[in-house]
Parts: C-alpha cells; sequence; structure tokens
C-alpha cells in the first residue's frame, strides 16, 4: 500500500506471533510491538538515568522515576520481572520500592492497632479518617512557616508558595493510591478524551462538560482518604473555610492540560474561595478577564502564575464571575503533577 496516511503490510517481526500480513508501523513491527518496544526503550533511558545519579535527584524526581520504572504510574508491569539490572541500581530501585510502599500507607494505620490506642476508626465515606496526633502536631507546626501570601496583582487570587508540609509523601500515596480515571467530554456535539485523570470527593455527584463525577454512596463514588484529610484540614486553616468536596486531577505528562474555563456553576458557591494546592510538576496557571459576566470565554492578555509543588492558589469569593483560567499544555517534557481544587458544593450543604 502507498499513501500519506496508509501503512505498509507485512509480517511483523515483534513477539505478537501473527503469522498473517497486518500494518507495519516502524522498524517492520506492527502498532501493538511498536508501542511494547517504545515503552520498554522509555524504562531502559529511565533506568540509564536513575543509575547515573539516582542520589541527586530530589525527593519528587526519585518517586516519580521510580514508579516509571516499575511501571507503576502508567499501570505497567514491573521492569524489575523482564530485565537484569546492575546490582547498584537494583539495590537503589529496591530500595526506593520499599520508601514508596512507605509513603503509600504512612497514613494507612491498622484499624485494630488505632482501636488498641483508643483513636477512632470511620467506615462511611463521607467521614474524613481521624487524624494522626502525630502528624496532626506537624501540619500546626508548619502552618507559621509557610511562606508570605503573594497577591496576583489586581487578580483576586494569593498564592502561597511551600503551604503544604510533607509534600513529597502526600504526592506519592495520592498518585498510587488514587482511583484515577480519564473521564470523556462531550460539549456542543463533540466529545473525547478529557486531556487529564480525575477523581472527585463531594457527597453530591457532579454533573460537568457532558460528565458525571458520582457521589461517595454511589456507585463508582470515591470517599475521603486519610491523605486528603490531611490536606483539607490544613487547607481550611490557611483559608478559614470549611470544604465539603474536592476534585482532584492529575496531569500525567505536558500533553494533558485544562482548557479555559470558570467554576461558576450553579453548586459551586460564590460566596467562598476555591483552595488550589499543587503537588509534583510545576505548572503554568493562566488567568484572565471573562468575556462576560460567568462566560468561560475570556478576552485581553493573559497573566501567568508559575504553580510549584507544595503551593496553594486561593481563588477569591466571586473570582470565578470575571476571570477565566487555563492550565495550557507545554512543550518541555513535565513530569506528573496532582492538583487538589477544595469547593464549596452548595448541593452538598
Amino acid at each position: 500500500m502507498t499513501g500519506k496516511h496508509k501503512r505498509a503490510m507485512g509480517i511483523c517481526n515483534g513477539q505478537c506471533g501473527n503469522p498473517d500480513p497486518q500494518p507495519l508501523v516502524g522498524d517492520d513491527l506492527c502498532r501493538k510491538c511498536y508501542q511494547a518496544d517504545y515503552r520498554q526503550k522509555e524504562r531502559e533511558r529511565l533506568i540509564e538515568d536513575f543509575a547515573a545519579s539516582p542520589d541527586a535527584m530530589n525527593p519528587v524526581e526519585q518517586i516519580v522515576i521510580g514508579a516509571a520504572i516499575m511501571g507503576w504510574a502508567k499501570g505497567g508491569t514491573s521492569v524489575l520481572k523482564h530485565q537484569h539490572l546492575p546490582f547498584a541500581v537494583g539495590a537503589k530501585v529496591l530500595e526506593l520500592m520499599a520508601t514508596m510502599r512507605e509513603m503509600a500507607n504512612l497514613f494507612t494505620e491498622d484499624k485494630t492497632e488505632a482501636a488498641d490506642e483508643g483513636a477512632e476508626v470511620h467506615a462511611i465515606p463521607g467521614d474524613i479518617p481521624a487524624a494522626d496526633p502525630a502528624i496532626q502536631r506537624e501540619v500546626e507546626q508548619q502552618i507559621p512557616k509557610a511562606e508570605q501570601p503573594k497577591p496576583a496583582n489586581d487578580i483576586p487570587l494569593v498564592y502561597i508558595p511551600n503551604a503544604i508540609s510533607y509534600a513529597d509523601r502526600l504526592f506519592a500515596a495520592l498518585l498510587m493510591k488514587m482511583p484515577w480515571k480519564r473521564y470523556t467530554y462531550q460539549i456542543k456535539g463533540k466529545s473525547g478524551p478529557v486531556p487529564r485523570e480525575e477523581v472527585w470527593v463531594g457527597a453530591t455527584g457532579y454533573h460537568y462538560g457532558g460528565r458525571y463525577y458520582p457521589g461517595w454512596n454511589e456507585p463508582g463514588g470515591h470517599g475521603w482518604t486519610q491523605e486528603l484529610g490531611e490536606i483539607k484540614r490544613l487547607v481550611e486553616k490557611l483559608t478559614q473555610t470549611t470544604y465539603d468536596a474536592v476534585l482532584c486531577n492529575l496531569y500525567r505528562t505536558e500533553r494533558d492540560a485544562c482548557s479555559q474555563h470558570c467554576d461558576c456553576e450553579p453548586t459551586m458557591s460564590d460566596s467562598h474561595p476555591i483552595a488550589s494546592v499543587s503537588l509534583g510538576a510545576t505548572r503554568r496557571f493562566r488567568v484572565r478577564r471573562s468575556k462576560e459576566k460567568d462566560s468561560k470565554q475570556g478576552v485581553g492578555p493573559w497573566r501567568t502564575i508559575d504553580l510549584e509543588h507544595a503551593s496553594l492558589a486561593i481563588m477569591a469569593p466571586g473570582m470565578q464571575h470575571d476571570w477565566v483560567h487555563e492550565v495550557p499544555r507545554e512543550k518541555h517534557k513535565c513530569e506528573p503533577r496532582i492538583n487538589l481544587t477544595f469547593r464549596v458544593y452548595e448541593e452538598a450543604r
């Protein structure tokens, strides 16, 4: 076959074992084998980077690269099962695996031990698990250490760098434990995959963009976790607001994004701030004036704020009526980022 959009037919030289002619992508491989080969080469590259200077990486980079090597971040299988690693690299990866498991389970206390210690054990999804006293003391001590809020010029937004303590541990736990899902949007007759993964935590389900996020008592719903509860308590102290819902977003790569919009749905309270927590890679947050009140389209120049790891951005009450915001795609490589937007959801009150 010839043509710009047609692939050559032939026998795949990969490991699929298919003896029949099929479309070939590159290196005489079928699409499935080509993708598997690409993933394996990417893991090998990560292993080389990891072996070169693992201790020079910051904790977030170690977590992300370690997860990618082991296939956890994208649901793949562990490279340790398929490939011999140099002793030093293998030892470092195994050490990292133990650290990641410890981080992921840091706030998950055994119910029997909790009962023996007199701690309250919650079984209802809507209840926020009781805080570990030692961790709660760390939270209390961290609040005065957060950097001073930085007003964003005339934008009704306050940005607080380094607002979240133990952010590395929280990032690792949320990355691995949350049931991330890539929904399908349906807008104006068009549909497609949402360019990020999401989890909604709220008593009531949430409709947006032609998709439905179930409440925690509905099939497929998700309740508060220990990690989300710890962040919620800290954010509430910093904003002096009690939140009842959070939308969790995972931007896995630079291709994941969020187009311009305003959070001005009738179900969202416009008399309370929205608190946005960032964990992981730094991403641009762009803001500009709305075309008209409550419009999801903007006009005029963009203002850009870099949302850093462990930061908190507080969007003031009423901002959603007059401003739109977005997280654009990036041209350079980006590691995963988790964004938690805490909201006061009218129907949940």
